[in-house]
């Protein structure tokens, strides 16, 4: 049997993006966007661009609060540290998840 068609919303989607930016720790992320924000027509930044950079610039806000919310921060976020910031990601005590302290 299908398992129904859900469409993915902003209220799912940005804790899964922060998730992942989090999880990848790219370099210099806040002077690239810095230069997309100084250096790119008004235009591309409209629609989807511009959702997308959007996106961006809240997970790169929200990294460092996040960062206070962790009591031990690990070498990279695990799901379980994650689970107040985005519950739909992770359940919490997920016996798949070998970082979750509850164990």
């Amino acid at each position: 049997s299908r398992r129904p068609s859900r469409n993915v919303g902003a209220d799912d989607l940005l804790p899964i993006f922060i998730f992942a930016v989090a999880w990848a720790r790219p370099r210099f992320l806040a002077s690239t966007l810095h230069f997309c924000e100084s250096c790119a027509l008004p235009e591309l930044l409209e629609a989807e661009s511009g959702y997308a950079m959007a996106l961006l610039q809240t997970a790169l806000h929200a990294i460092p609060s996040l960062a206070e919310l962790l009591t031990v921060a690990p070498s990279k976020p695990s799901m379980a540290s994650m689970a107040s910031m985005a519950p739909m990601a992770a359940e919490p005590n997920d016996p798949s998840d070998p970082s979750d302290p509850s164990d």
